[in-house]
């Protein structure tokens, strides 16, 4: 495989690694104080009733909200009594400037009227999180999904943006009404609907210069698109470096551009190995091999449900996005597609609950230092010109499964 590293973009990778190190050497640290206090500082992530929020001292606390809604970005004065990093708030303050105003509005509107169609509990945390990005999923349903190995469904990422796009390829490409439709859906949906999250940011910025080059007759280079994304995610949410989520979704997508070429957006990528003779298997076990020693180090599993119950799953979420998008376009006016989609809803659900809580294998021991040089082999494999490279894939999963296996019950034979 051979990618041609020009000077400007060895300048790019350069200033990227850099803003990464600053990233991972002010990382936040969790804040700790005891008793009654003041805080202000930015809210950058929500989550069931709780949000975490970033101070002007590179420290993170807790806040758990009840009736009062924030959303990432919002700016909060907080007093209350503090444990540690958690804040149990008496009063809470919220400040937005005028853009951050207009999105709260926007997502309100588009979400209340979703709220008001929606007929089930699982339609609701479902459409929720896949069309607005906001996980309603208490803490045992969201533990289940991961150990099913189908938790990234319900996280706005690369996977959907594709799911979008395809669906706008059905629009003409005559006047490149296609991709300019596509670039201002994207657009809207990501920056008026959706709060800054690394995977959704990731995916909008990698695939808007894929439309763009459309749209202007030029070459896509995806790892160049790749690299520019992670440089504008690490400029204006440094603090991304220090999160799981960040890599899973950066691995995953630099795992696929190097197997399947430079000519292909990640997204392209996964979506032909689904729709094609292997119905996705291919990239997931491409995916699986590159982040299952990351996954394993900070989670302490592994899921075989990931390539076994991830194709029937996969075809349940692109149909309710599909249906989903069509709604939203239509502001959940026509009631034939509001009833097919709380039909395939709970079919989700009907089949998430019925499934017994055990596609998974706990490991214990497992550190950075040892998952690591796993990913780098996988790279290594990647970026090699080889011949059936899938099977090399193959072989360096299992050798992860069954290395992390006996490090596992060494750790437990030893008493750590």
């Amino acid at each position: 495989m051979s990618f041609h590293f020009d000077r400007p973009f060895l300048v790019i990778v350069f200033l990227t690694l850099i803003l990464i190190g600053f990233g991972f050497i002010n990382a936040p640290q969790k804040g700790n104080l005891y008793g009654v206090s003041t805080l202000k500082g930015k809210v950058i992530n929500v989550s069931f009733k709780r949000a975490v929020i970033l101070d002007t001292s590179n420290h993170l606390w807790k806040v758990y909200i009840k009736r009062i809604k924030v959303f990432p970005g919002d700016f909060i004065t907080v007093r209350g009594k503090v444990k540690g990093w958690k804040i149990y708030p008496f009063k809470v303050h919220i400040e937005r400037g005028f853009l951050q105003k207009f999105r709260v509005k926007i997502h309100q509107l588009l979400k209340e009227r979703f709220l008001e169609s929606s007929r089930s509990r699982i339609d609701k945390k479902l459409g929720l999180a896949l069309l607005f990005g906001e996980n309603w999923f208490s803490y045992k349903e969201r533990k289940k999904l991961g150990h099913l190995g189908i938790y990234h469904l319900i996280v706005i990422s690369g996977f959907h943006y594709a799911l979008f796009l395809g669906l706008l390829f059905i629009i003409p490409v005559i006047w490149n009404i296609r991709y300019s439709f596509a670039l201002l859906f994207l657009s809207f949906f990501t920056l008026l609907i959706l709060f800054p999250k690394a995977p959704a940011y990731r995916a909008f910025i990698s695939i808007s210069l894929f439309v763009l080059a459309r749209l202007v007759e030029a070459r896509y280079h995806p790892l160049k698109a790749l690299i520019i994304a992670a440089l504008i995610s690490v400029i204006f949410y440094p603090y991304w470096v220090s999160n799981i989520s960040f890599w899973l979704s950066y691995l995953a997508a630099g795992a696929l551009i190097l197997y399947y070429g430079a000519n292909r957006s990640p997204e392209e990528s996964f979506i032909k190995s689904f729709f094609g003779r292997t119905l996705g298997l291919e990239a997931t076990l491409v995916v699986l091999a590159a982040i299952t020693p990351l996954l394993v180090s900070f989670f302490h599993y592994f899921s075989y449900g990931s390539f076994l119950l991830t194709p029937l799953f996969t075809w349940i979420v692109e149909i309710y996005l599909l249906i989903g998008t069509l709604n939203l376009l239509s502001f959940w006016s026509i009631s034939p597609l509001v009833d097919l989609q709380n039909w395939v809803a709970n079919i989700f659900g009907k089949i998430f609950y019925g499934l017994p809580d055990t596609f998974y294998i706990p490991f214990n021991g497992i550190d950075l230092t040892i998952a690591l040089p796993f990913t780098g082999v996988v790279f290594l494999i990647l970026f090699l010109n080889l011949s059936r490279k899938i099977v090399y894939i193959v072989l360096i999963l299992i050798g992860e499964l069954l290395m992390f296996f006996l490090i596992s019950n060494f750790h437990l034979k030893i008493g750590l």
